[in-house]
């Protein structure tokens, strides 16, 4: 109640299938019904127009290209194309995450994609999109992580900042359209459903230093050791409406990666969105996927 002839205003929480919190609110449909009395008992009855709940959920990895990840992703047959083990139908989940190795140790090698899926309901018109762009967090031999920037070779082999080069695209913003969405794989039937699908890598040639400095390729200041990806990723609807995935979602590494090994977070709030927040693998700096091309390794 506000005091009575003053312009002040009151608070109010409004509860939705009886929560306030993202993860537990009812994808839908919905209309606010505002029931209004003044001190003279007169009586106000108004409806609000539809709000709909969009909602982006369900960010996981479904496949790692690193040839010592195969067996976790792939079943081995004598088939000419290998079924899917359990683990790519439901993909690495982001209370796993940042995926850092496997249970025989290995990590992924810089350079090598990684596959995949998140889920929406509501951004299901022409002109709505995934957005995502991509921080970078180096961490030395001695386990401290810096704010990175990758330097990459261009055709003529000149390293350039990663947002000033052709890969920008690919590896730093990255734009899922709707050729890359499909129909729901939980809720078929549903159009509002819907399942994007979209990879991410960095090449193998790039370098990470400490942001802000520029690299030295004759007295070598690159990391060595760690890169982590850390995605800001958002469901952006063609009138510009948006949800903010990566800080709404709750469950950012609340695992231990055990499903196929061990995950490694940061347990800092590395871009503003909470702590562990975004964080979905690490690169290996240290080994590269060139050294499989040497030796003609593939997947």
């Amino acid at each position: 109640m506000t005091t009575e002839r003053t312009k002040s205003t009151k608070d109010m929480v409004i509860y939705f299938n009886g929560s306030t919190n993202y993860q537990s609110l009812k994808k839908g449909l919905w209309y606010l019904h505002i029931y209004q009395r003044d001190r003279a008992g007169n009586e106000t009855r108004t409806t609000s127009p539809q709000i709909f709940i969009n909602k982006v959920e369900n960010l996981r990895a479904t496949v790692v290209f690193d040839p010592r990840w195969k067996q976790y992703f792939e079943k081995e047959t004598n088939l000419s194309q290998n079924p899917p083990t359990q683990l790519q139908i439901d993909g690495i989940k982001v209370a796993d995450m940042p995926i850092q190795r496997n249970k025989e140790q290995f990590g992924i090698k810089l350079g090598y994609m990684v596959k995949f899926k998140i889920d929406t309901v509501g951004f299901n018109n022409f002109g709505d999109v995934i957005d995502i762009t991509a921080h970078f967090f180096a961490m030395d031999k001695k386990g401290y992580i810096y704010p990175a920037d990758i330097h990459i070779p261009d055709k003529n082999g000149t390293y350039r900042l990663l947002q000033n080069s052709e890969y920008i695209t690919e590896c730093q913003h990255l734009t899922v359209s709707t050729t890359n969405r499909s129909v729901s794989e939980s809720n078929p039937a549903d159009p509002e459903y819907n399942t994007w699908t979209f990879q991410y890598y960095i090449p193998y040639t790039a370098k990470a230093v400490r942001q802000g400095t520029v690299l030295d390729l004759y007295n070598p200041n690159a990391f060595d050791n760690k890169l982590l990806v850390v995605f800001d990723l958002r469901g952006i609807k063609r009138e510009g409406d948006f949800c903010d995935y990566t800080l709404k979602e709750s469950d950012w590494a609340i695992g231990n990666g055990s499903v196929y090994g061990y995950n490694y977070p940061s347990l800092n709030n590395l871009i503003g969105k909470g702590v562990n927040h975004g964080e979905v693998f690490w690169y290996n700096l240290f080994e590269t996927a060139a050294e499989d091309l040497r030796l003609d390794r593939e997947w």
